[in-house]
Order: structure tokens, then C-alpha cells, then sequence
């Protein structure tokens, strides 16, 4: 009969969602780049650079595994078992050769990088765990004037030098650097 007590029983239960997380997973960070030491200075620059040395008229002149068209000539070098250097330049061309330098670092060797950097007079700029030293030189041809950049990661050191100083003499060493990093470092 429609509008009678119920007898006063408790109102039927309803279904109740159980809470449930709103957190999501916490994403995997990115693995870091680890250093790969060059096999040889093609390597160590890469096709895409090469190229662009050629159309330059830019040539090897020496490495420390005896590349190149001069390789009667020791290459600059930082002089570490696991250093490799490369030089290049534009043969006949007083003033012109740059120097490609990249060498495996401990964390021991790591920190003496950093203490002889930090008091060579270098410009520095730290972007996570790489600092870049830098000088942008004069355009002298002293060698007190060279343009010199030196990019220390945790695990490497990359290093890019003129035997001209002066801002172009810099921005093109700036723009060899990105080409030796994305080969010694290439993405895991």
C-alpha cells in the first residue's frame, strides 16, 4: 500500500566507489649522453661537418693518430692517454688552422680540469652539469690572442681553438663544438 511506513528500515545501500589514485607514475628521466671517445677525426666531426670543411676548402692537416696532409707535425694537444686531437685549416692560408680536441674524463681528472680551467682567465657559463670556459681571442695572431673554447661535461672535455682570435673565429669554433658533441655524445 503506497504511503505506508516502512517500519522504519534503514534506506537501501548504494554502491560507493572505492577512491582511486589521481597521481600518475612518475615519468623515467631521459638516460644522460655518455662520452664516446672519436676513432678518427672524420668521426670525431662527422659527415654533415666534413661537408661543410670541404665547401670551405678546409682540410686535415694533422691528427694524433697520423691523419692528414702534414702529418710529420705532433698536433696540439691536452696530452692525456685518452686525449685525440685534430687540426685543420685551409692549406697555403697563414693564420687559419683550428684545433679539435676531445678527451675522456674520471671524476678525479674531472675536478683538476676544473681547477686549472677556473684560473685560466676563461669567460664561464655552467648549463647543468656542463660548464663551457671561453675566450673569444683578438684578431692578432699572437697565441696569447687565440679564440678557445672548452666544454667540460661530468665524463668528457671538448675542446675548439683558433690560431685567430676575433667573434667570427669564436662563432665558427662554437658551431664545430656542436658538431664534435653530437658525435662524441650521441643520443642514448
Amino acid at each position: 500500500n503506497p504511503g505506508a511506513d516502512d517500519g522504519g528500515a534503514p534506506p537501501a545501500p548504494t554502491d560507493i566507489a572505492a577512491p582511486t589514485s589521481t597521481s600518475s607514475p612518475t615519468p623515467t628521466p631521459d638516460p644522460e649522453p655518455v662520452f664516446v671517445a672519436p676513432a678518427d677525426c672524420h668521426v670525431m666531426v662527422g659527415a654533415a661537418q666534413e661537408a661543410v670543411f670541404a665547401d670551405r676548402g678546409i682540410v686535415l692537416f694533422n691528427s694524433t693518430n697520423g691523419e692528414g696532409q702534414f702529418t710529420g707535425q705532433p698536433p696540439v694537444s691536452k696530452q692525456s692517454a685518452s686525449s685525440f686531437s685534430c687540426v685543420w685549416g685551409v692549406p697555403f692560408v697563414d693564420l687559419n688552422s683550428f684545433g679539435l680536441e676531445t678527451t675522456a674524463l674520471t671524476q678525479q681528472a674531472h675536478e683538476g680540469v676544473v681547477a686549472v680551467l677556473g684560473g685560466g682567465g676563461f669567460d664561464l657559463s655552467i648549463e647543468g652539469n656542463i660548464a663551457t670556459y671561453s675566450r673569444v681571442g683578438a684578431e692578432t695572431g699572437s697565441p696569447d690572442d687565440q679564440a678557445i673554447i672548452h666544454v667540460l661535461h661530468p665524463d668528457g672535455w671538448i675542446t675548439a681553438w683558433s690560431s685567430f682570435g676575433g667573434q667570427i673565429a669564436y662563432d665558427r669554433l662554437a658551431e664545430y663544438l656542436a658538431s664534435v658533441t653530437a658525435q662524441v655524445y650521441p643520443a642514448p
